[in-house]
């Protein structure tokens, strides 16, 4: 037998591993394992790899080799020595920006504050640049940093309308600035603004109470006939499809660490009004199709070709979640094709309805109020996408992101489309009454 000795002197140093434990780190570390004598060394092993985030260690670890298992020795080493040499950067400093995003009328001016603490090192400059300078102007340019813990201010200048982003550089590369950016927004003028959000909130409170007319009707009427199952089932299941994506990006950690990856100056697209925008029609939904359950609704089913659909969108998430399992892509990149499929349901849900109505001749069962606060929400949407453009004096906020103007142009088409269904094609139909008018 051959006896082998590693020790490793690890002395006031302080490592954390933040990488997953990929397929071929699992299948090495069974090589460890099998390679250990004994349980108490290969709890070393674990813990000189993995666990032990802080400390001073000194490990003396002892493999018994025999020629059958040398191979697997060799490659237990390898492992053993890979994962120790994984050890962070050392900071130097710690530096935080004040704010991320400044929303400012032309010819103003902001300051900014950026607080450096636990400062180790001296001599560093922080140099900012702007990529748009048309819009904005950042004085001073460049900062140098004191050997101390201090605060420092830079001050933006709105010279046009528009967006830009700052971002900073350090002259040092053992410090680290990558976060060190925001994104400078200058309107022309502030009343424009207001009435941007106005807008906003509009087309956000009457697209959510749009749920309330059709849950009213039906329970007024005491039956669903008229109501289509299919824009009820695919409306189902794109607002699940949003969801997934809504809820994820805004609570799960690692999920903001992979969208962060991939936008390093970007924000999270994801605020806490659509989280509960989410939330409440998935519930408004639920409740609909509860009614659909209880009250009369003669003979009425999903179609087959809305099955059919909605067997292509579960095929899709499985066809999804296999790529992810063979890491072809990441969570978010899955989350993202979820959302997908919210965009395309948008575009298909009204189709089934405005159809029912053809084939009965009648809006009866169909609420008009749906119709009103959907186009009126509509209408605020596309209206506030130009104000923000005029005013940012960005237009291709509208054309150049055609998946949202397409969308809301969709939902105002459609709705001018029952509004005709309702009080000019069919309005002396025998089966639409006055209570069908909410």
């Amino acid at each position: 037998m051959i006896y082998v000795h590693l020790q490793v002197y690890l002395v006031g140093t302080y490592f954390e591993l933040f990488e997953q434990v990929t397929l071929i780190r699992s299948f090495l570390l069974g090589i460890c394992k099998s390679s250990a004598s004994t349980n108490q060394e290969w709890s070393v092993i674990r813990e000189c790899t993995f666990w032990n985030k802080r400390a001073i260690f000194y490990f003396h670890v002892r493999f018994i080799f025999t020629e059958a298992k040398a191979m697997y020795h060799i490659f237990a080493y390898i492992y053993l020595l890979a994962t120790l040499s994984e050890v962070p950067p050392r900071v130097y400093c710690d530096i935080e920006i004040s704010t991320k995003e400044l929303i400012f009328p032309l010819g103003t001016q902001e300051t900014v504050n950026i607080k450096v603490s636990n400062v180790n090192k001296s001599g560093v400059i922080l140099y900012f640049t702007v990529h748009n300078e048309e819009v904005v102007q950042v004085l001073p340019s460049v900062i140098p940093l004191h050997g101390y813990d201090d605060d420092y201010n830079f001050t933006v200048y709105a010279s046009r309308a528009g967006h830009s982003e700052i971002s900073a550089n350090s002259s040092d590369p053992d410090v680290s600035v990558k976060h060190l950016y925001l994104v400078a927004n200058v309107h022309k003028e502030k009343y424009i603004d207001i009435a941007s959000q106005i807008s906003g909130w509009i087309y956000f409170v009457t697209w959510a109470l749009s749920y309330y007319p059709q849950i009213y009707t039906n329970f007024k009427r005491k039956s669903v006939i008229g109501f289509s199952f299919d824009y009820l089932a695919l409306n189902v299941v794109g607002y699940l499809s949003f969801g997934v994506f809504i809820q994820s990006v805004f609570f799960a950690p690692a999920i903001q660490e992979e969208y962060f990856e991939q936008h390093s100056h970007g924000l999270l697209p994801v605020k806490v009004n659509d989280v509960f925008y989410n939330l409440h029609g998935i519930l408004a939904l639920l409740v609909t199709g509860l009614q659909c359950l209880i009250y009369e609704r003669g003979s009425q089913t999903i179609s087959l070709i809305t099955r059919l659909m909605l067997g292509g969108f579960g095929i899709f998430y499985v066809v999804l979640f296999i790529l992810r399992a063979v890491c072809v892509i990441q969570w978010l990149d899955f989350l993202y094709f979820s959302s997908y499929v919210k965009l395309v349901i948008t575009v298909l849900k009204y189709i089934p309805q405005a159809y029912l109505n053809w084939k009965r001749k009648s809006t009866s069962g169909w609420s008009i109020g749906v119709v009103n606060l959907n186009l009126a929400g509509g209408v605020c949407s596309i209206g506030q996408m130009a104000l923000d453009a005029y005013n940012y004096d960005d237009w291709k906020s509208i054309f150049g992101n055609p998946t949202k103007f397409g969308l809301g142009a969709f939902t105002v088409l459609f709705q001018v489309l029952f509004m005709v269904q309702h009080y000019i094609l069919y309005r002396n139909s025998p089966s639409t009454d006055g209570k069908d008018l909410m």
